[in-house]
């Protein structure tokens, strides 16, 4: 298998909750022949958890005490990973604070892991390759 091969999801959050999920769910959003990769990560270590020339999700738990160091990282990934497609885990956002994210390179907003099934299209178009055939 290669690098190349291999489709990350970094989970950034304070339990296990949405990473169980993702093991759960991700592989049926990850299209063949591709592999699935589900790493823990945290702030600090989200630059050691992707690979910048691959496709990527990176999903954050945001609640509204760590929204401002939030909207910061996700400019830095986006930035720094152009290729990574970020989610946000909500940890208790206000309405307010929901729609403050709009204005950051989140392409979901999620509030239960049971709504990942809902998002495979976007999640295996943006893993898939331009020789791949994706519905």
């Amino acid at each position: 298998m290669l690098d190349a091969d291999i489709r990350r999801w970094a989970v950034c959050e304070c339990d296990q909750r949405w990473h169980r999920a993702i093991r759960r769910f991700g592989p049926a959003m990850t299209p063949d022949p591709l592999v699935l990769d589900v790493v823990e990560s945290d702030t600090s270590s989200i630059v050691d958890a992707l690979i910048p020339e691959l496709p990527a999700v990176v999903l954050w738990e945001v609640e509204p005490i760590s929204l401002r160091e939030s909207a910061h990282q996700f400019i830095k990934t986006n930035e720094r990973f152009p290729l990574a497609l970020q989610l946000v885990a909500d940890g208790g956002l206000s309405v307010r604070e929901r729609l403050l994210l709009a204005e950051f390179p989140v392409a979901v907003l999620l509030r239960q892991p049971e709504q990942l099934p809902k998002i495979r299209p976007l999640i295996e178009g943006h893993f898939a390759s331009a020789a791949q055939p994706v519905d």
